[in-house]
């Protein structure tokens, strides 16, 4: 990839059941090129765990699933800095549960997307809770980027956003659906969510296309919920649709208010 090696991923599996990755050791990939390799990347597996590793200095993505179904990642302290490093990545997967890590990372910290489009799954059935993220250069939370398919019954709740640093382009933020092809994003929800220290959009819901998108058409995002919310003072909200046929709709705002909180 740009002329630099790749290498298999570090922990891999494929078409495989019954998987767990546990323990309190450390995975560091610092010394390695950028994109040399991801550091966990599981694809069509089920029943997969991830519990209790520390992940160093990713030089691509650091915790990705491609197409799974069953997924629990918890406790999971995630240390990354570099561009594509991005924390935890759930492509077209189904019933997962992301609870109780930290994630700071130079890319998106907890996204969900759906890279292959229809017939394949989206993604649905996923919760996310208990979280605190440090993010520098993309986004925190949420539904992003290059997504085809249908992404629907998606829940983040009782995180925490320590930093938002990015401000580089429209579709960055704290609490994002953002889409850049055709897929079709509806019924998320945002829920007691404190960010504490955000640099552009606290909130950002935006269809776009870019250097990116595969398809030639934009998507479509509907009924999103943001509830007990905290953004600090001065921070966007944007709801962003791209033309009349392809529309940012039905948003709720409900108790999202910001106020002056320093940072930590």
């Amino acid at each position: 990839w740009a002329g630099v090696p790749n290498y298999k991923d570090f922990i891999r599996a494929q078409d495989s059941e019954d998987i767990k990755v546990l323990g309190r050791g450390i995975v560091d990939l610092s010394e390695l090129e950028w994109h040399a390799r991801r550091t966990l990347c599981f694809t069509r597996c089920r029943r997969v765990t991830v519990d209790g590793p520390v992940l160093l200095g990713a030089a691509h993505w650091t915790a990705a699933f491609f197409g799974c179904e069953d997924v629990t990642v918890k406790n999971l302290v995630i240390f990354g800095y570099r561009e594509n490093s991005d924390g935890i990545d759930l492509v077209n997967c189904t019933r997962a549960q992301v609870s109780r890590c930290y994630i700071r990372t130079g890319d998106d910290a907890v996204c969900i997307k759906a890279m292959e489009p229809p017939p394949a799954v989206g993604g649905r059935d996923i919760l996310v809770e208990h979280c605190m993220v440090w993010n520098d250069k993309v986004r925190a939370l949420g539904i992003a980027g290059e997504s085809r398919g249908e992404i629907y019954n998606i829940i983040f709740r009782r995180c925490t956003v320590l930093h938002s640093l990015a401000d580089w382009a429209a579709e960055v933020g704290a609490l994002c659906v953002v889409l850049c092809d055709a897929g079709t994003v509806h019924d998320i929800v945002f829920e007691q969510i404190d960010v504490l220290d955000e640099r552009a959009n606290g909130i950002n819901c935006m269809l776009f296309r870019d250097r990116w998108s595969t398809d030639t058409q934009a998507g479509h995002i509907r009924a999103i919920c943001f509830r007990d919310i905290s953004l600090p003072k001065n921070v966007s909200v944007r709801l962003w649709g791209y033309d009349a046929a392809h529309r940012v709709e039905d948003i709720l705002l409900q108790n999202v208010h910001m106020e002056e909180a320093e940072a930590p």
